[in-house]
């Protein structure tokens, strides 16, 4: 049967970086991850589950595999040459395993109840686990130096009173960046700017930046209010700062990618929005975009590859 790709993540080592990915059989077979190198080849099954993360050196793959118990989710990290898998986690709702950037910990999600989720930090390989903050969660990772842990926190059910928090990876009291009920979506970059993004109205989601301490706010993109919710998210800084890949949430689920090119002061969607080319990480020099294009869900065929920072055709690594 055709096989379908369905997530992605890649991180670049000094040597060679690594990429894992999802292939589906005959739907709706369980879903298996693969790693391969960064050019495609030697790809070979890690362990059966779903949304993987590469650790930045390109060891480790983290990933997510359904518990015997119904609504319950194993977080699993195995080794990305494969090899046995290390349980990290068994828990209600798990998503969004996160790395530090030295590969020293992973943060994620686990829902304690309704509104009320739990931001856990995991050593590695140690898997010593702290909570570092409950609520309603909307973004989160980790300082560049890995020390610090930033998130977006609603008290209760309502994303329109969320705001923007750091706090000690090994737990401490939260510090508060934002007070305008309105911030969501942080990611710390290399050059200690946070990229975020700010409620303006009711339709109409707009890309910040601020300094560490929450001041020093930089709007970047200014749109008009449309008819439907359309708004941009960062998804990965490139390693000078100079770059920064967001996801362009469109109509109907219709998500591309834009690279935000701060020295040149362009927003550029790197393929045409039909094609539904959604980024998930840039390489360290900035200069290409890994992501995959296809229809929504795990039936429909879909290519994972790279897209040159300046746009044009995807190099496909597989399919």
């Amino acid at each position: 049967p055709a096989l379908a790709v369905a997530a992605l993540l890649v991180f670049p080592v000094a040597a060679q970086a690594t990429i894992a990915y999802v292939k589906y059989g005959r739907y709706p077979l369980a879903p298996v991850v693969f790693a391969a190198s960064d050019n495609g080849f030697d790809a070979h099954p890690v362990g059966r589950g779903t949304d993987p993360r590469v650790s930045p050196d390109g060891r480790w793959v983290a990933y997510l595999s359904a518990a015997a118990i119904p609504g319950l989710e194993k977080l699993k990290v195995v080794p990305a040459g494969g090899g046995r898998s290390n349980l990290l986690m068994v828990g209600r709702g798990v998503t969004a395993p996160t790395w530090s950037p030295d590969s020293s910990a992973i943060a994620a999600l686990s829902g304690l109840r309704r509104h009320r989720d739990k931001l856990v930090v995991i050593d590695i390989p140690s898997g010593g686990r702290r909570i570092v903050s409950r609520g309603t969660f909307h973004g989160f990772g980790f300082s560049p130096d890995s020390d610090e842990v930033i998130f977006a926190r609603a008290r209760g059910r309502s994303r329109s009173r969320s705001d923007i928090f750091r706090v000690p990876a090994a737990g401490g009291h939260p510090g508060r960046l934002t007070y305008d009920g309105r911030s969501l979506r942080p990611l710390w970059g290399p050059d200690d700017e946070i990229a975020f993004v700010k409620r303006e109205g009711r339709r109409r989601n707009d890309l910040f930046l601020m300094r560490p301490d929450g001041g020093g706010v930089i709007r970047v993109t200014r749109r008009r209010s449309g008819r439907s919710r359309r708004e941009y998210r960062p998804v990965d800084w490139s390693a000078d700062g100079e770059r920064l890949l967001t996801e362009f949430e469109g109509r109907r689920h219709s998500d591309y990618a834009v690279l935000i090119d701060f020295q040149a002061r362009v927003a550029r969607t790197l393929q045409r929005p039909r094609k539904h080319f959604v980024g998930v990480a840039i390489s360290a020099d900035g200069e290409e975009v890994l992501g995959s294009s296809g229809a929504t869900g795990p039936a429909a065929d879909h290519l994972v590859g790279t897209v040159a920072a300046s746009g044009g055709r995807m190099h496909v690594l597989a399919q």
